[in-house]
Parts: C-alpha cells; sequence; structure tokens
C-alpha cells in the first residue's frame, strides 16, 4: 500500500508539475 500511495502521490505532483510549468511557458 505505501508503494502504490507513493506511486499516485507521485504521478498528482507531476501531474500538478506539468500543468504549472506548461501555463508558465505559455505565458512567458
Amino acid at each position: 500500500y505505501s508503494n502504490l500511495t507513493d506511486v499516485v502521490w507521485n504521478g498528482q505532483s507531476k501531474v500538478i508539475l506539468n500543468n504549472r510549468i506548461m501555463p508558465y511557458d505559455k505565458k512567458f
């Protein structure tokens, strides 16, 4: 379970980072 939660958390953080980086690239 810990491994699954870690993978899910990493996936969510990656999506959030990508969502934050993409608009930054588009704006700048």
